[in-house]
């Protein structure tokens, strides 16, 4: 799937993320959640990452290209171990530059991902927009579990309470055979993704990484681009049919999207009905 959009060398014109049609896109957050603890060091883990983004950034260039009049793809990156920090805030696709990550030296602690992940997903801060919103996609890579001394689930529960967390697609690459292995690593993220058969993603070494990120990643959001958005009140409409740039629509009746191009009822999580999350969980 990732090939049909590599990109090779054509460049594109940072001027063209500010083309008009601010007023009826719809944004389409795409959040990185990364693990730099020390382990991610070992085997090329973190640079498989980096390597993975230089390859899929021209990628979803192109998808935004193709969605122009639509949907405005932004892009942002957290990274964590003792402590969390946004090093990308929701940046346009068209205007980001992936610069390097690097490892620190210390240790995994997921409350801190989890927590600074949630203060982000409210309408004040990285939802904020005046038109519709689509759900967000969000991507948590890790090598390992969490730290003996990390009560994580609390920070979890919590998000969990999020609306736009709920609504997100949400996937989790184990990175490394022993984090592959492990029923506690396993068990760390089964809760943070939409679909534990599908969004625990699993990559064994530094060529996986940099093909499981990609090829998911593009997959989801070229769907993502084709179907859902939720109005400004929560609720929920098919990309496709606008009603209006101010919202009124209600929820979806029915479980998952047919169609023929990756259901999201199977392979990607289900997205199931909108109309049935409470409109007070999206701060």
């Amino acid at each position: 799937m990732a090939d049909d959009f590599i990109m090779g060398s054509e460049t594109y014109t940072p001027q063209m993320g500010g083309m008009s049609t601010k007023g009826t896109q719809k944004l389409l957050n795409i959040f990185f959640v990364v693990d730099i603890s020390g382990s991610m060091r070992a085997e090329g883990r973190i640079h498989a990452v980096n390597e993975a983004f230089t390859q899929m950034v021209p990628a979803l260039r192109q998808v935004q290209l193709d969605c122009m009049s639509e949907f405005e793809l932004r892009i942002a990156i957290m990274t964590f171990d003792e402590t969390a920090r946004w090093i990308v805030a929701p940046t346009p696709i068209l205007e980001y530059n992936h610069e390097e990550i690097d490892c620190s030296q210390w240790v995994t602690y997921f409350s801190r991902a989890f927590r600074t992940l949630g203060d982000k997903l409210t309408r004040n801060e990285y939802m904020a927009h005046t038109g519709k919103i689509a759900q967000p996609y969000i991507m948590l890579m890790t090598d390992g579990e969490p730290t003996k001394e990390d009560n994580y689930k609390p920070e979890l529960d919590k998000l969990l309470e999020n609306g736009w967390f709920k609504s997100a697609q949400r996937f989790a690459v184990l990175i490394g055979r022993d984090t592959i292995n492990s029923p506690s690593a396993r068990a760390a993220v089964e809760k943070f993704v939409s679909n534990t058969t599908e969004g625990i993603i699993n990559a064994a070494d530094a060529a996986a990484i940099a093909a499981e990120v990609q090829a998911k990643t593009i997959h989801t959001v070229v769907n993502m681009t084709k179907h859902n958005v939720i109005d400004d009140l929560g609720g929920s409409s098919e990309g496709g049919s606008d009603g209006g740039d101010d919202g009124g629509f209600g929820g979806f009746g029915g479980g998952g999207f047919g169609g023929d191009d990756g259901d999201f009822g199977g392979d990607f999580g289900g997205f199931g009905d909108f109309g049935g999350f409470d409109d007070g969980s999206f701060i």
